[in-house]
């Protein structure tokens, strides 16, 4: 992703609106949540459940795989919306984690959770890695699994 789209989620992120990412082709699955922090390389997420109608931990992704983005604020989610503000629903203050690089995401996150998830799309059938981060180095890491 390039400057505009840092730029238009500062927008998101002030007003704190709910906003929508696609990640095709790595995957179908749909993204919800309040962006809590961006930079040019990672967007950190206050994840929004659709099926139960809350807030749901965070997630960090790397903006080059996100292939589009919308936000809640149109005529056509006006229940959602609604809903939301009715609910009262807004982001959660933001952890301490740092989008500086993937070194120092990996140490805050470590430092703020006792264990993270590692989600690594299709690479393979086990797509998904939970654990405890036990060493970092420039461009690698390694998690004791749980």
């Amino acid at each position: 992703m390039d400057t505009d789209y840092t730029q238009s989620l500062t927008e998101v992120i002030k007003e704190q609106q709910l906003i929508s990412f696609d990640f095709e082709p790595l995957n179908n699955l749909h993204t919800w949540g309040f962006v809590l922090d961006c930079n040019e390389t990672f967007t950190l997420l206050n994840m929004f459940d659709r099926d139960i109608y809350d807030l749901d931990g965070y997630t960090v992704f790397f903006n080059e795989d996100v292939s589009e983005y919308w936000t809640y604020t149109t005529t056509e989610n006006y229940l959602e919306t609604k809903y939301i503000k009715f609910k009262n629903i807004k982001p959660q203050p933001q952890p301490k984690i740092s989008l500086k690089s993937l070194s120092d995401l990996l140490i805050s996150i470590s430092q703020n959770f006792s264990t993270m998830k590692i989600y690594r799309d299709n690479l393979s059938e086990n797509g998904t890695v939970i654990g405890k981060l036990v060493e970092v180095k420039e461009n690698t890491f390694k998690l004791l699994a749980i």
